[in-house]
């Protein structure tokens, strides 16, 4: 297993050289070219170069501007999210205050009055006619009482005329 990683570094080193070696050769070459052309293929190359360096400028700038952008839209999605949670504990003390229920606590009751439903269906029209005789009696038992209560003070008033 060590002589494989020997021969691949050995590979990769050996291809490293031939690589710089390339370079070096065609450096050299351009150079050569340059002297015999003249002047002209050595302005030709400076306007190659100028044009390379221009491209790779923009290629950076264009870069570095797109990280700048993603970085401050990701500063301000944190801090918008922020604000929204401030705002909202906020806003949801200053309701809880007035006494206007939060989402859960209508969630939480909305569930208990679907239960409740739920279990007078169950019960049935029978338990809605008992509430129904037990507010009749409650209303007879009242209406009795202020028929009394007039009885008693219409006698009371009659005897006191009476005896003057």
């Amino acid at each position: 297993m060590a002589t494989k990683k020997k021969k691949k570094s050995a590979n990769l080193t050996d291809e490293l050289k031939e690589s710089a070696n390339k370079i070096w050769l065609a450096g050299l070459g351009a150079l050569s070219m340059a002297e015999s052309e003249g002047s002209k293929l050595f302005s030709t190359l400076v306007e190659k170069g100028r044009a390379l360096d221009v491209e790779t400028t923009t290629d950076a700038l264009k870069a570095r501007a797109t990280k700048l952008s993603k970085s401050a839209r990701k500063g301000a999605d944190v801090t918008l999210d922020s604000v929204e949670k401030s705002v909202e504990a906020t806003v949801s003390k200053t309701l809880g205050r007035l006494g206007i229920p939060s989402k859960d606590q209508v969630r939480e009751l909305s569930a208990q009055v679907r239960a409740l439903s739920k279990r007078l269906d169950e019960v049935g029209a029978g338990g809605k006619t008992t509430r129904r005789k037990t507010a009749k009696k409650k209303k007879k038992k009242v209406t009795r009482k202020a028929a009394k209560k007039s009885k008693t003070r219409g006698r009371s008033t009659g005897a006191r005329k009476k005896k003057k």
